[in-house]
């Protein structure tokens, strides 16, 4: 119930203060998963606070968006091929080795 309490209440601070930028459904995600996400969250969080304090909050909307969804996509689909090298090369000769029928 903690972070369900934690989530609306970044929802409300987002809704209500147009300079909080952290994203409640991201933070969930986050704090899921933090040794996973963390980086690619960090690098959108930079990416975004860039964007739009060098083109505007407009132009950001338009265009550099789409580049701090790409950087997310890109760090994301990184840790996902890992995750299948670590499964296929580690994880699944491991329990083989491991199985006696």
């Amino acid at each position: 119930m903690l972070g369900v309490a934690v989530v609306f209440g970044v929802h409300f601070l987002r809704a209500r203060f147009a300079w909080f930028v952290i994203n409640p459904t991201a933070m969930a995600a986050t704090l899921w998963l933090p040794q996973y996400m963390w980086s690619a969250s960090l690098v959108a969080l930079i990416a975004k606070y860039l964007g739009i304090r060098i083109f505007g909050a407009r132009r950001y909307e338009e265009y550099a968006a789409y580049v701090a969804a790409g950087l997310c996509w890109g760090l994301g689909s990184g840790y996902l091929l890992a995750g299948i090298y670590d499964l296929l090369l580690h994880i699944i000769p491991k329990f083989q080795a491991f199985y006696v029928p």
